[in-house]
C-alpha cells in the first residue's frame, strides 16, 4: 500500500511539473510584448530549482527579455548578461536539449547586433530542425513551429 501511495505520490508531482513548464512556456511566448508576463517568467521559474537547466534556461531568458523594460543602459546591461550567463551555462550542460537551443535561437535571432550575442543561431537553427520532428512532446513542437514561422 505504500508503495502505491509513493507512486500515485510520484505522478502527481511529475503532472504538476509538465502543468508548470505549460505554464513557463505560455508565458515565454508573451514576454517580449507585456512586463507583467514577463516578470510572470521569473515568479513562476522561481517555483523550480535552478538545477534544472530548463527551468535554468527560461529564467536567463527573464533577465535578457526584461532588457526591453528597463531604461537604464547600465542595467539593461547587466540584466542581459545575467540572463546570457544563466542561459549559456544551462546550455554548456545539456547541449543536445532542444528547447534550450530554442530558447537561444529566439533571444539571438531578437537580440540588438551591438551586443554581439549572435554567434549561435545557425547551429541551434539547425539543432532545432533536426531533431523536432523526433521530439515526443507536441506543446514544446507547436511552440517551436509557430516561433519559428514567425521568425524566419
Amino acid at each position: 500500500m505504500k508503495s502505491i501511495l509513493i507512486l500515485l505520490l510520484g505522478i502527481n508531482i511529475v503532472l504538476e511539473n509538465n502543468e508548470e513548464l505549460s505554464q513557463i512556456r505560455t508565458i515565454f511566448y508573451k514576454a517580449p510584448n507585456s512586463e507583467i508576463a514577463c516578470d510572470s517568467l521569473l515568479l513562476l521559474s522561481n517555483n523550480y530549482s535552478e538545477e534544472q537547466n530548463i527551468i535554468k534556461g527560461y529564467k536567463g531568458c527573464y533577465y535578457m527579455i526584461k532588457c526591453q523594460f528597463i531604461t537604464s543602459p547600465i542595467k539593461k546591461i547587466q540584466s542581459f548578461n545575467k540572463g546570457k550567463d544563466l542561459l549559456e551555462n544551462a546550455i554548456k550542460n545539456d547541449s543536445n536539449n532542444i528547447e534550450l537551443a530554442f530558447l537561444r535561437y529566439t533571444i539571438q535571432k531578437n537580440a540588438p547586433k551591438f551586443l554581439l550575442y549572435n554567434n549561435e543561431i545557425d547551429t541551434d537553427l539547425a539543432l532545432i530542425k533536426e531533431n523536432i520532428k523526433d521530439h515526443k512532446d507536441k506543446e514544446l513542437k507547436e511552440l517551436i513551429n509557430r516561433t519559428l514561422k514567425e521568425l524566419e
